[in-house]
């Protein structure tokens, strides 16, 4: 039996965890301050995929970084 992820898990490797930026938002199990916490680790993996795109050195992976950018905002916006 395999166990559930812990929030460090799933912050540690988003992608490991969800199709997209959006499916973390649907999360019932992450509060909003977790959802955050893995949407901003998401973020900065995408913009080091960016820079490595930049350097010829990526692997072909999608970039999600707008998708990542649209999930936070409407994380905000949900906030208010």
């Amino acid at each position: 039996m395999s166990e559930e992820p812990t929030v460090q898990d799933i912050i540690a490797d988003p992608e490991a965890h969800y199709d997209t930026p959006q499916a973390v938002l649907k999360d019932t199990k992450l509060d909003s301050e977790a959802k955050r916490k893995v949407l901003d680790s998401w973020r900065l993996d995408a913009m080091r995929l960016q820079a490595s795109e930049g350097e010829n050195m990526a692997g072909g992976e999608p970039n999600r970084l707008g998708e990542v950018d649209r999930a936070l905002r409407d994380l905000t916006e949900g906030a208010k």
